[in-house]
């Protein structure tokens, strides 16, 4: 008997079954499936997972951040010893303080498989590990290192015959140059906006003595107690020789922009004003915006603060 087919029937499906290989595949005639010459191509099931894990970067400093990615295949989660289970493909930062080596399991129906990375912490970019700033409220630098010897190889602008304003005239008329202080507690100078205009005189820097008085020419050197203990510190770290304040305006404001480099619009009056052991103004609000501490808690690094009577 002769059977004939017709030739609107589209394609002949193939089904191969490897019982040996417990694999089953089936393709069409000519499609993806099947070979270049039309044989079938057996595809895989009931394989076991794969995973593809990495860190980026692999090394890092201490309090920086890695990324660790990863993708499998036959899984339905990733397991990350010490930081939990997580979908099958994905990623998530960590930030090891010392060297740490990473397990991922990929689990799925038939089976798992373990792989691991390392991300490693060099040593600090740095071998500063601590970080000190001293303020001295209503001291100016030229007030205290003026006549700072600067350190081999260093230089440093301080008091000199030929720097602008180096002799002013005060507002009696009188020629004033810088000299040595005998007080240690001289009487507080005017820190408004307008009287550091004057101060400044469009660059010239030479009202100082005519807007502030005589003393405002005068400095400290270390013969003076206490300023020995500055100098050698400043001969031992860092000192701010080229450092001006952020405002043209009185110490607390600067003091709120060096530690938040801003003052937010501050009312006056805050809380509290001196410290615990002064009755709080009972109209004044403690500061709430964003400060250099609040930015030194969120990367994990400690910080404190000292003040007197406080």
């Amino acid at each position: 008997m002769t059977v004939t087919m017709s030739k609107q029937v589209p394609r002949l499906l193939f089904c191969v079954v490897a019982a040996i290989s417990g694999l089953i595949g089936c393709a069409g005639g000519g499609n993806s499936g099947s070979s270049g010459n039309g044989t079938p191509v057996p595809q895989p099931v009931n394989a076991a997972p794969t995973i593809q894990f990495s860190a980026q970067p692999a090394s890092i400093f201490l309090r920086q951040s890695s990324t660790l990615t990863w993708s499998t295949t036959n899984a339905t989660k990733v397991s990350i010893a010490n930081l939990g289970d997580f979908p099958a493909v994905g990623s998530t930062s960590v930030s090891p303080t010392t060297t740490q080596t990473y397990t991922a399991t990929a689990t799925g129906p038939n089976g798992s498989a373990t792989t691991s990375v390392t991300v490693t912490v060099a040593a600090t970019a740095s071998p500063i590990q601590h970080v000190i700033v001293l303020i001295l409220q209503n001291n100016s630098f030229d007030h205290l290192f003026g006549v700072f010897p600067a350190p081999s190889g260093q230089t440093i602008e301080g008091i000199r015959p030929g720097i602008p304003g180096f002799t002013q005239v005060d507002a009696a008329g009188k020629s004033v140059s810088p000299f040595l202080l005998t007080d240690t507690s001289p009487s507080a100078l005017p820190e408004r906006h307008k009287d550091y205009l004057a101060d400044v005189n469009g660059g010239a820097m030479d009202k100082f003595a005519a807007t502030e008085g005589d003393i405002s020419m005068g400095y400290y050197d270390n013969t003076t107690p206490g300023i020995a203990t500055l100098w050698g510190l400043a001969q031992q770290f860092t000192l701010a020789d080229n450092y001006f304040q952020s405002v043209l305006v009185e110490a607390p404001t600067n003091q709120l922009y060096m530690v938040a480099a801003s003052d937010g619009n501050r009312p006056f009056s805050v809380q509290p004003a001196f410290g615990p052991c002064t009755t709080p103004d009972s109209q004044s609000k403690p500061y709430t915006f964003t400060h250099v501490g609040d930015q030194l808690t969120a990367q994990n690094i400690s910080w404190t603060f000292f003040q007197e009577s406080y």
